[in-house]
Formats: C-alpha cells, sequence, structure tokens
C-alpha cells in the first residue's frame, strides 16, 4: 500500500511535461510571439481552450483542489524535505512513519499510539489518503518502503535455502 505503479509514474510525468507545454504556451501568447491562441496551443500540442481558460485566470487542476485537502502546500513540503533527509542519513522511510507524521502534524494530541493512528486514517483520510499524497509527490514512490512480507522473509531463511 502507498506505492505507485509504474503506469502511475508515467502519467505524473506526462501531466508535468503538459503542466510545461501549457504555461509555455501562454507565456509566448502573452509575450506576442503567437498571433493568436490557436497558434500557440497547435505548436505545444496542447488544447485550444485550455490555453485559453488559463489565460483568463482558470488554475491548474492540482492548484484548484488545495482548499481541499487536509495538508496545506507548506505541509506537505515539510513531510517531503522530512522524508528526504531520513532517505538521507540511510534509514528508509516506512509508509507507516509518514502515517504517524501525517497524524502529528494535524493533531499532535492523538500521540503516537499505532491503533488511534490507524483509526484515525480510517475515519478521516481514508484508505487512499496515502497514495493521492504520493500522486502529488512522485519524488517520493522510490524512497518509501514497506514491512517484508512474512512469508518471504520465512523463505529466505538459510535454513531453507
Amino acid at each position: 500500500m502507498g506505492k505507485l505503479k509504474p503506469r502511475r509514474l508515467q502519467v505524473a510525468k506526462a501531466e508535468t511535461d503538459r503542466e510545461k507545454a501549457i504555461k509555455n504556451a501562454c507565456n509566448r501568447v502573452q509575450q506576442g510571439r503567437f498571433s493568436s491562441i490557436q497558434k500557440a496551443a497547435e505548436a505545444y500540442g496542447v488544447h485550444y481552450s485550455t490555453v485559453q481558460r488559463r489565460l483568463k485566470g482558470a488554475k491548474p487542476r492540482k492548484l484548484a483542489h488545495v482548499h481541499q485537502q487536509l495538508l496545506t502546500p507548506a505541509e506537505e513540503r515539510a513531510i517531503v524535505r522530512w522524508i528526504t533527509r531520513l532517505e538521507e542519513f540511510g534509514f528508509p522511510p516506512r509508509v507507516t512513519h509518514v502515517k504517524e507524521a501525517i497524524v502529528l502534524l494535524k493533531h499532535p494530541e492523538l500521540g503516537l499510539e499505532e491503533e488511534a493512528i490507524e483509526g484515525y486514517f480510517e475515519k478521516t483520510l481514508g484508505r487512499n489518503y496515502l497514495t493521492r499524497f504520493l500522486d502529488r509527490h512522485p519524488e517520493l514512490v522510490s524512497k518509501l518502503s514497506s514491512n517484508f512480507d512474512k512469508r518471504r522473509l520465512k523463505q529466505s531463511n538459510p535454513e531453507v535455502i
């Protein structure tokens, strides 16, 4: 749980590339390098109406729904920095540690009791919250680890081999 599949990584990269193309098209129209929105949209391979809406002030999808998220962008950046630092120090951050950090950031009164954290996640955030968090921060996908499956661990016993 909590890891993106390779296809999801490709989608995240494609969304980033698409967003860059839209920004470039909008910038070129504003600078006057293209005589029309249609020509800029065709040159960057994006839809005309998207460029038109962005020029009128519409926000990208990721920014438009920030107010609906549990964590503010600053809080999410803090967790991302924490995960990156843990990884730099040689400690693999586990999914459970990230859950604990999120809960402690929002509700420090809950403490570190495992039942309280899991209950908070199930009731308030839902099972897929961590997956959505990783969708917003694809650079973290390779850094998070989860516990080994006990059956796999037993099979790696030297006596069994």
